[in-house]
């Protein structure tokens, strides 16, 4: 997690000891020598500028707009993720659980503030790197969205770039050193615009819209491409693949339709040359299938045509 204003000092006029933001984003912690050294400049000149750190308790209030000759308001751009896995049959999004304010001990999504000079989908790597202790390459990563309400964030304008990932049976996230505990949350848990919200959990910032958009989108791209193979690792089995339609859309496709799609559409999966073990009841063991190089299914599995 992220946690610095870059406030660069110009001294091209002394006297004035003006101060402006070259960069709207923040420091990573990498940087907390060179903030600190920064910071101990500030002081010793008396300048009264903010260097707005809220890991060293600056006060967000002091945070003022850019001075330099455009007069443009100040904001911070941040990537926030909607991890989603599916756990004992049910879909589930991580979040982690806030240690300061705004929103302290709120539950939210994991993400962070933008570097300078980097890419946005390279923060958005680097996040989930961080919250789940895989390699982000290996994992699926889409941009969802961009938020930014003025009124999203208490502290400032911040613009949000959400993403979305998979990844399959992962049930031990990786608590940041900014939040109290991380955790796999179910959907239906949580209050995202729904008449009982006294009864579910409530989510920081505008985190209820980003995750109720995700998992919309997560819904819709089942329908017509071949990331339910992400939920699972390798190898699995037809009824694994039909397990996670079931977690994400709250229904289950007809066994034998969904088998002749999945075994027709080349390149959906591939054998994995082994079956898997018997169940508790006997009987032949399951083929087991390794993920294919397909990524749309045509025609889709639609939701409208299950029976509910």
């Amino acid at each position: 997690m992220l946690s610095a204003l870059a406030l660069v000092l110009n001294y091209s006029e002394p006297s004035r000891h003006q101060a402006r933001w070259e960069s709207g984003t923040f420091f990573s912690q990498d940087s907390q020598n060179e903030i600190k050294s920064t910071r101990r400049s500030i002081v010793n000149s008396d300048i009264k500028v903010p260097i707005a750190i809220n890991r060293y308790k600056i006060p967000y209030e002091l945070i003022m707009t850019r001075t330099n000759q455009t007069h443009q308001p100040q904001f911070a751009l941040t990537v926030d993720l909607a991890i989603f896995t599916v756990n004992y049959g049910k879909l589930c999004v991580l979040l982690i659980c806030r240690g300061e304010d705004p929103f302290s001990n709120y539950w939210a999504l994991p993400g962070g503030f933008v570097l300078p000079e980097e890419d946005v989908e390279d923060a958005a790597r680097r996040e989930l790197t961080e919250e789940t202790g895989l390699d982000a390459s290996e994992m699926h990563l889409e941009q969802l969205g961009t938020y930014g309400n003025p009124k999203r964030d208490p502290r400032m304008r911040v613009v949000s770039v959400a993403h979305v990932a998979l990844v399959a049976n992962l049930d031990r996230p990786v608590a940041g050193g900014d939040v109290s505990q991380a955790k796999f949350w179910p959907v239906d848990s949580l209050a995202l615009g729904r008449g009982d919200k006294a009864e579910r959990i409530p989510l920081a910032f505008d985190h209820d819209t980003i995750v109720t958009d995700a998992i919309e989108r997560v819904r819709s791209k089942l329908e017509y491409t071949t990331l339910a193979t992400a939920f699972v690792n390798e190898p699995f089995s037809l009824a694994d693949i039909r397990g996670v339609y079931e977690a994400v859309w709250g229904k289950a496709p007809d066994v034998a339709n969904f088998r002749r799609k999945v075994l027709s559409t080349k390149g959906f999966v591939l054998p994995a040359g082994k079956a898997g073990v018997p169940g508790n009841r006997g009987g032949r063991p399951a083929a087991l299938y390794l993920r294919g190089s397909a990524t749309h299914l045509h025609p889709p599995i639609l939701r409208s045509e299950i029976n509910t």
